[in-house]
């Protein structure tokens, strides 16, 4: 007599039977995830003896103003951000990097100055490649939970990468002094020249721009309209090149001649000298 087949009891036609594995005997660790392993542990202990006091140090320290207004001016323009929870921290918490041409050095050192509480190495220098020539100077902050809103603000995924954009609340985060430091960092000016032939070389401001390329058309309109309503600064965008590869547009706010000096009256006195040059036109970068 056939036996009848015993029916399972998810209806299959088949019972669905799991593997004697023995948990005395789980299976054996490769060498190389054991030296990635020890790789790790022996980076975190590097990393806690080097940093882990400066680090826990650091962290009472808060933003205050000045140096919150200077950061936001910073993310609109160069600076960057990265995300990190520290390697022994379950806080959540940001890095933020400042970096420039060599040539604006002293700016760079004023950055290191005024977040020194959140800083635990000074600047350095990057050189061009296989040379001795400076090419920019830059310094990094550890990291610190103070810093983890803004990135929020300024960074959201597209294309499942991380993109910096314009904050929503823009209109807020704009001060002189945040504006200041963003025309410092992305800033640039036009000048005509008023001597006659033969005189001593004379020049007049006629224009500035924020180099805005990395934000969309809708952010730089939104950056226009802040300019507007709240220091009542005329500007339009215009477009300036396409992207690489996908050649899409780029864009950048155009301050003309009937605004500039109303722009530089809202941003000269937060102006470190190194960057005079961008608003004085007889002056030499």
């Amino acid at each position: 007599m056939t036996k009848k087949p015993q029916e399972s009891d998810n209806n299959s036609d088949f019972d669905v039977i799991a593997p004697n594995v023995s948990q005395e005997h789980p299976a054996p660790i490769s060498k190389k995830a054991e030296r990635s392993a020890r790789q790790v542990d022996n980076l975190k202990q590097v990393n806690d003896k080097r940093w882990g006091p400066a680090r826990a140090e650091k962290q009472k320290f808060h933003l205050n103003q000045q140096q919150y207004d200077v950061l936001i001016g910073c993310m609109l323009s160069d600076a960057t951000m990265r995300w990190t929870s520290g390697l022994n921290s379950e806080v959540e918490a940001c890095v933020v990097k400042f970096e420039h041409q060599y040539k604006h050095k002293p700016y760079v050192d004023f950055l290191y100055e005024l977040f020194k509480p959140f800083i635990g190495s000074p600047p350095r220098i990057r050189y061009k490649y296989g040379t001795n020539d400076p090419h920019s100077y830059h310094v990094a902050t550890l990291t610190h939970p103070d810093f983890v809103p803004i990135y929020k603000m300024f960074y959201h995924t597209v294309e499942g990468k991380r993109v910096k954009k314009v904050p929503d609340n823009i209109e807020t985060l704009l001060t002189p002094l945040a504006l200041a430091h963003f025309f410092m960092g992305d800033g640039s000016f036009n000048r005509v020249k008023t001597s006659k032939q033969g005189e001593p070389a004379v020049y007049r401001m006629a224009s500035y721009c924020l180099n805005t390329h990395s934000f969309t058309r809708e952010e730089n309109e939104r950056l226009c309209e802040v300019l507007l309503k709240k220091y009542n600064i005329n500007s339009t965008i215009q477009q300036d090149g396409t992207k690489g590869g996908s050649g899409s547009p780029m864009w950048r706010i155009y301050i003309g001649a009937s605004n500039r000096r109303k722009f530089v009256s809202v941003i000269k006195d937060h102006l470190h000298p190194v960057f005079l040059y961008k608003v004085d036109p007889n002056k030499l970068e």
